[in-house]
């Protein structure tokens, strides 16, 4: 079954090229010029990346507390972890913010 619809979504891709590519130079323009694909990249990576991170420290902060719920003596040094582990996790959109920026 997988297969099937493997090679569907594959003839379908295909037949939806053919027009795409027979048209003519004039007529293929989107409109969209390089800058503003730049652009609206750049802006879907941010998202993309920051709505990533915050699923990753919720996750992170929910376990952080469960942990601590089920052991309150060694809450301090989970807590430390949580903070070490939160810092890394927001470097990661920190380093695409950099990227839009350079790139863009």
């Amino acid at each position: 079954m997988k297969k099937k619809l493997f090679l569907l979504v594959i003839l379908l891709a295909a037949l939806a090229a053919v027009p795409a590519m027979a048209q003519d130079e004039a007529k293929a323009s989107t409109g969209w010029t390089p800058e503003m694909v730049k652009i609206f990249t750049a802006g879907f990576a941010m998202a993309f990346a920051s709505a990533l991170c915050g699923i990753g420290q919720a996750l992170g902060i929910s376990a952080a507390c469960k942990g601590a719920a089920r052991n309150p003596a060694i809450a301090g040094k989970i807590q430390m972890m949580m903070i070490i582990g939160l810092v890394f996790i927001e470097s990661l959109v920190l380093y695409t913010l950099l990227i839009v920026f350079v790139k863009v």
